[in-house]
């Protein structure tokens, strides 16, 4: 991996910390999908390893995104600044007496200020 922080020179680093590892993924993810525009993308908890100052610009980045009609997005998360970015909920629950799982779904734009 090569990286580069502030004030400072170019390094390859094999030793680069799981937290600069995502980012950096994320960020190739984000940048080809700018180059190669692709209808849809599934983002599985990229948020996990943000905080919450963080996690709040991409919610925002990719809420932009799908209101300018450059990407569907679906996304998997536990936090609430993505959760609170799009339009609806969808949630997996096991069901003990069905012995299967129950799908919920909350539309979010009733919510909206």
């Amino acid at each position: 991996m090569i990286r580069r922080q502030p004030r400072s020179t170019h390094c390859i680093s094999s030793a680069a910390s799981d937290v600069y590892k995502r980012q950096a993924a994320l960020s190739l993810v984000l940048g080809i999908q700018k180059y190669r525009r692709a209808p849809a993308i599934f983002l599985d908890e990229v948020d996990a390893h943000l905080d919450a100052h963080n996690a709040k610009k991409l919610a925002g980045y990719l809420r932009k995104a799908v209101e300018r009609r450059e990407f569907q997005c679906i996304a998997v998360s536990h936090k609430e600044a993505l959760v609170e970015a799009f339009d609806s909920l969808l949630g997996v629950a096991h069901s003990k007496q069905m012995q299967s799982s129950q799908v919920f779904s909350l539309d979010l734009r009733q919510f909206a200020d």
